[in-house]
């Protein structure tokens, strides 16, 4: 009984499903981020629509996610028609497989915000609120994605590299068919990205069951996970790769040894 006691006193990384107000903040920087670096018009209205998404989500989750996700669509559509069509067919498509958890449908948006600072290596620990791990490892595989797509519109480096992304050839393209092949195409010269985007998301995905099992197997992920990495290319750096995925072990390993005792 006490043992039962000490370990319900120990603080947890279980967290609780995101709230709404999460959810609208992610919906204010998705809309403010689209609106700021992809040319519209008329300009000026980044914020305002910041706030709007933010209100609509806290209100109406489902609401607020189709509408951040559709905002988007006109300064896309200022790079080509073709980018605007291809992107509300994927958007589309992501509110119909987020309809029942629409306060989780913009976490890719995690991917642009934590490249820029190296911190992609930190997804499996921001998406731990995410239910189920089936879905952290889609968010996460998508936030790097994401990551990259935003690098190739705003001539950016990809996420956790210091390589670039080659020119789409985008502009003025009505094609969206045309837009997605120069998606695929850029995405098959830069395999690191893939192999980033496949590795945190399953890092994401097993972590937090694999701490519940001892020391071991989280020192095991993180260790297959650098070596996958690292070794089949010099891609990547090193550094925050190495001290993402390490801290993100070293958190899962002292949750597991807390509730251990």
């Amino acid at each position: 009984r006490r043992r039962s006691r000490k370990r319900a006193s120990l603080p947890s990384l279980n967290l609780p499903p995101l709230g709404r107000s999460v959810a609208g903040a992610a919906a204010a920087l998705f809309t403010g981020a689209t609106a700021a670096l992809v040319p519209f018009y008329p300009q000026g209205w980044a914020w305002g629509l910041a706030a709007l998404a933010a209100l609509i989500t806290a209100l109406r989750p489902r609401l607020g996610l189709a509408f951040a996700l559709g905002a988007a669509v006109l300064p896309l559509g200022n790079v080509s028609l073709g980018l605007a069509l291809a992107y509300a067919l994927a958007a589309i498509a992501w509110i119909v497989a987020t309809w029942r958890r629409p306060e989780e449908g913009l976490l890719a948006a995690l991917g642009p915000l934590l490249a820029p600072i190296g911190a992609v290596g930190l997804l499996p620990l921001a998406l731990l609120p995410v239910r189920g791990a089936l879905w952290r490892g889609i968010h996460a595989a998508l936030a790097v994605l994401v990551g990259g797509i935003v690098a190739g519109l705003v001539g950016g480096t990809l996420p956790l590299s210091e390589r670039g992304v080659p020119d789409l050839g985008l502009a003025g393209s009505e094609d969206a068919g045309a837009v997605m092949t120069a998606f695929l195409r850029a995405l098959t010269s830069r395999p690191e990205l893939i192999g980033a985007a496949l590795v945190f998301g399953f890092l994401s995905a097993v972590l937090p069951s694999a701490s519940r099992r001892g020391l071991w197997p989280v020192a095991g992920l993180g260790a297959a996970s650098l070596a996958v990495l690292l070794l089949p290319s010099t891609a990547l750096s090193a550094v925050p790769v190495v001290a993402g995925i390490w801290l993100c072990c070293a958190v899962f390993a002292v949750r597991d040894r807390r509730t251990a005792r």
